[in-house]
């Protein structure tokens, strides 16, 4: 039995979407937006329920952090993801960071993290690998898989750039590193913490990694505050059935070069 309203695993729904991908050129097969055709009205505002409130998360969420690369400059992103790590939304800020998130999300569905090490209601994964589609180890991402009524809906996902990674040289951009053994502290994809809570041994060990500990830690709860602003407000449409908890989609056409992502289907 699949984490998700669907019976498939997670493993095998990506391994699915990408079959259709390859197989029809459109994202899931879908090629045309029914829903916006049908209803462009009700379709705008629902995009506009789930972009306003990253928005809003983000706006709110930067004010915790203490570090002046998050509070001042702003380099903070928060997006949601289906199930099997597909973007449907995404706040302003870095938002070249939508795909980052959603590569690391990807792998951990690939290497099997159902099973083993789980994805479960209250869980907190972590990465900063560049190997895994990060720009670099600065770039840290927290990615919370987002229930409701015991069923997996899909992932919230933060990303800050930090001010310091505990690299051989200091700083926010450790450009003199000449391989990954010099890139300072690595998280890899890595269960950070259960119950909603990040686990006490990984706080430890984070700040004891880098050269500004207080500002990581206070990034650190900027992330998952801001997650959880978002994540309760999706889960209040979803008990509105605003959106459609049966077929969590988005719809991606290309047109022109250009790649748009859309909500797939909302309940009346």
């Amino acid at each position: 039995m699949g984490t998700t309203m669907h019976s498939m695993t997670l493993k095998d729904r990506l391994t699915a979407s990408e079959q259709r991908y390859r197989k029809t050129g459109h994202y899931q097969g879908i090629t045309h937006l029914s829903l916006k055709e049908a209803d462009p009205f009700r379709y705008e505002k629902v995009y506009s329920e789930l972009r306003g409130a990253l928005v809003s998360a983000r706006e709110t969420a930067l004010h915790i952090s203490a570090s002046p690369i998050v509070r001042n400059i702003g380099e903070l992103c928060f997006a949601f993801y289906t199930p099997e790590g597909d973007s449907v939304a995404v706040s302003t800020g870095i938002i070249t960071h939508v795909h980052t998130m959603s590569e690391a999300i990807k792998f951990m569905i690939r290497q099997g993290y159902e099973d083993d090490p789980g994805i479960s209601e209250g869980d907190i994964f972590c990465n900063n690998d560049p190997d895994l589609g990060n720009v670099h180890t600065t770039d840290v991402h927290t990615m919370i898989p987002i229930f409701w009524e015991g069923q997996m809906l899909g992932w919230a996902g933060g990303v800050a750039h930090q001010v310091d990674i505990g690299a051989s040289t200091p700083g926010h951009d450790p450009v003199a590193t000449a391989n990954r053994f010099e890139d300072g502290f690595y998280v890899t994809a890595e269960k950070i913490g259960e119950n909603h809570e990040v686990r006490k041994d990984f706080k430890i060990r984070a700040q004891r990694s880098v050269r500004t500990p207080l500002y990581w830690d206070l990034d650190e709860k900027c992330r998952i505050a801001g997650i959880y602003m978002y994540g309760m407000r999706f889960i209040a449409l979803s008990g509105k059935k605003v959106w459609s908890t049966s077929k969590l989609l988005c719809e991606k056409r290309w047109k022109k070069g250009v790649k748009y992502l859309w909500p797939a289907s909302v309940n009346d």
